[in-house]
């Protein structure tokens, strides 16, 4: 396991504990994204890691990607409680789009020095989880 992989895990509990007992769609989202953007601009080793990933050694590209797969999976499996969907979930390729898009965002955020930023943008990216769990 590189250094990123203990950051990644506790960035997963953080998040999983924002959203733990809420089932409404918008309201788990929504407190899972201000946990995990909050997470990274207060972990400033987990913020420099991220910015590293994707060019890194072998073993954190993998976790990155390992990582990226779960958030995709995670927005496809919430996807079916969407106010806006018909019960069904979004394709695999849709949610690997969203979970892509995050992470670019995130991490151009953090290569411009602006991680502590990161929790002011829930709003901006629920809008754009919302939008993309939208089949066209």
């Amino acid at each position: 396991m590189s250094a990123l992989g203990p950051h990644l895990e506790q960035l997963a509990a953080a998040v999983a504990e924002a959203t733990r007992g809420r089932t409404a769609w918008e309201e788990c989202v929504e407190a899972g994204l201000g946990a995990g953007l909050a997470f990274i601009a207060g972990d400033h080793r987990l913020a420099g890691l991220l910015a590293e990933a994707p060019g890194a050694d072998p073993s954190a590209r993998v976790e990155y990607d390992e990582a990226l797969i779960r958030l995709a999976e995670a927005l496809r499996a919430a996807t079916a409680e969407s106010p806006d969907s018909d019960g069904g979930q979004i394709s695999i390729e849709r949610a690997r789009l969203l979970a892509g898009g995050l992470a670019a965002h995130v991490v151009g955020r953090i290569r411009s020095g602006e991680a502590e930023s990161l929790p002011g943008d829930r709003d901006l990216l629920f809008r754009y989880l919302r939008s993309g769990s939208r089949e066209a």
